[in-house]
């Protein structure tokens, strides 16, 4: 009774350790990754997986960087650059925000000048400040989204395989699982 135990365990720890794995695996060799960890930070090439450690290289270095599982706090895989549609879409969103929002700004911060041929007051001046930066800052975002449209970033699950196992009394033996 006790060998048959014994397989079963021997046999969950196998296949938990190679699911564990096909999970990592699904960043292909190569890819350009970014990486939030606490001795590491940037964008680095995958290189692979052993045990519980990413083999990473950061560009224009002969060694790898080997990087505990544990200790990455995020990590993305590039999906490649965005198309120019899309980085214009993006950077019209970005220019068009901060446009409106600092033209409202400095509109309610201008003076108002009651002497002038035409008054205007301070809620005019910041609609008008609003539509003015908005459209410029629209122009600029467009402008800057087309001519760098960036990369996509689709961040990986690190599901961080724990296993366990203790022996109960009388013979029984405990396996317990964490994804």
């Amino acid at each position: 009774m006790a060998r048959v135990g014994l397989l079963i365990l021997a046999s969950l720890l196998g296949s938990s350790a190679a699911l564990g794995q096909a999970a990592q695996l699904s960043i292909p060799q190569g890819a350009r990754v970014r990486v939030i960890a606490n001795d590491a930070r940037g964008i680095l090439r995958f290189e692979g997986l052993r045990a519980d450690t990413l083999v990473l290289r950061y560009p224009d270095t002969d060694g790898p960087l080997l990087l505990p599982v544990g200790t990455v706090q995020r990590l993305s895989v590039s999906g490649g650059r965005r198309s120019a549609g899309a980085g214009a879409l993006r950077g019209l969103g970005i220019g068009l925000g901060v446009g409106v929002a600092g033209g409202a700004v400095i509109g309610a911060l201008s003076p108002v000048n009651e002497d002038a041929f035409i008054e205007v007051s301070r809620g005019e001046s910041v609609v008008i400040g609003a539509i003015l930066f908005g459209g410029i800052g629209a122009v600029i975002g467009t402008l800057a989204g087309v001519s760098k449209p960036g990369e996509k970033w689709e961040r990986v699950d690190l599901q961080r395989l724990r296993v366990s196992a203790g022996a109960g009394g009388g013979g029984s033996v405990g396996v317990s699982f964490t994804f």
